[in-house]
Formats: structure tokens, C-alpha cells, sequence
């Protein structure tokens, strides 16, 4: 019984998260691929799209060191400062369009918790040990499906991480060009 209700709450729990992720997103499109999307595929998608916005989305972790004994891991997405184009994103305070190479977004619950403040530099550490400090420039509001998941910069993920992949990317066609003609620029690639 025990093992039945706990998995019944974390698939409430993860329901919960996918609706609130569903109502987050404001583009038609989201593409996937089952080994992910690398930077060449994002650029010729891009090219090929008559302006659509295209917005790949990279999950990877970050650690922090609290006392220098203890590391916490938190979830990161690597966006582009334009997200805002695809996917609805309240801020309690700052800008995600000053998202750059030495920056960050976070939710308002992990600020607090973690005592960051808008305008603080935070010491933290990718998963190769790499040492970086970024500015806090951006608090959200908090919610369920992004939880305490940081959003980075891409072109920190670029220079620093660039072996990983998009998981997605959200398309939003411009005026004139269809969710339809953005779907067959898939087929060749």
C-alpha cells in the first residue's frame, strides 16, 4: 500500500509539473530528436526558417559548495536571453534579456534559500570541476515546473559545455510562415 500511494503522488506530482510546464510554453512548435539537437541541427533550422524564432533548451547540473565541505547540485537549463519569445517566464525582479556569458536566472524560493540577491555573484561549479562566478540578474517568480532549476546563458554552455545537446527547442514562426512549413524543414535534417 505504501509503494502504491508514493507512486501515486509522484504521478500526481509529475502531472502537476507537466501542466504547469504546458501552460509555461506559448510556441506551437517543440522539437525533439532521440539523441538530442546539436548546435549545427539548432543552426540550419534556424536558417532555413524565414526568421521563426527558434529556442533550444540544454539541461545539465551545477554545483554549488555552501561551506567548501558540502556540494548541492541544481538542475540548470541553458537558454538564450530571447526565451521570453516561447515561453512565458514572470520575473519578480531584473531581466532575462540581460542573460549573458557571466550571468544568470533564478527562482525566487532558491534565491532566498540560497541568500542571492539580484545584482550578487555566485561562486559555482560545472560538472567537469570547472570553477565560474555569475551574476544574478534575473528572479522568478516560483513555480512547479521549473522548481529550482537556474536558467544560464547558451553561450556559456557553448563555450564551456559544448558537447551537450538540446533536449528541445520551441519554434515560433514568424508572420506568413506556417507551424507547416516549419515542420518540413525537419524532414531533410
Amino acid at each position: 500500500a505504501l509503494t502504491a500511494a508514493a507512486f501515486s503522488s509522484t504521478a500526481i506530482l509529475a502531472e502537476t509539473r507537466s501542466q504547469a510546464t504546458q501552460s509555461r510554453i506559448t510556441a506551437p512548435l517543440a522539437i525533439t530528436a532521440d539523441a538530442g539537437l546539436d548546435d549545427s541541427t539548432i543552426e540550419k533550422l534556424a536558417q532555413g526558417s524565414h526568421g521563426a524564432t527558434i529556442e533550444p533548451v540544454v539541461q545539465s547540473t551545477i554545483f554549488t559548495k555552501d561551506t567548501g565541505l558540502n556540494s548541492d547540485s541544481l538542475l540548470v537549463q541553458y537558454v538564450q536571453p530571447t526565451i521570453r519569445q516561447v515561453m512565458h517566464l514572470p520575473f519578480v525582479s531584473g531581466d532575462i534579456a540581460k542573460l549573458t556569458n557571466d550571468s544568470f536566472a533564478v527562482s525566487q524560493k532558491t534565491a532566498t534559500a540560497q541568500k542571492w540577491q539580484l545584482g550578487g555573484n555566485v561562486n559555482f561549479w560545472l560538472t567537469d570541476g570547472t570553477p565560474i562566478t555569475l551574476k544574478v540578474v534575473a528572479i522568478l517568480q516560483d513555480s512547479d515546473d521549473l522548481g529550482s532549476t537556474l536558467l544560464l546563458p547558451d553561450d556559456l554552455r557553448r563555450r564551456l559545455e559544448p558537447g551537450l545537446t538540446a533536449q528541445v527547442a520551441y519554434a515560433a514562426p514568424t508572420e506568413g510562415f506556417t507551424p507547416a512549413q516549419l515542420q518540413a524543414l525537419l524532414e531533410p535534417i
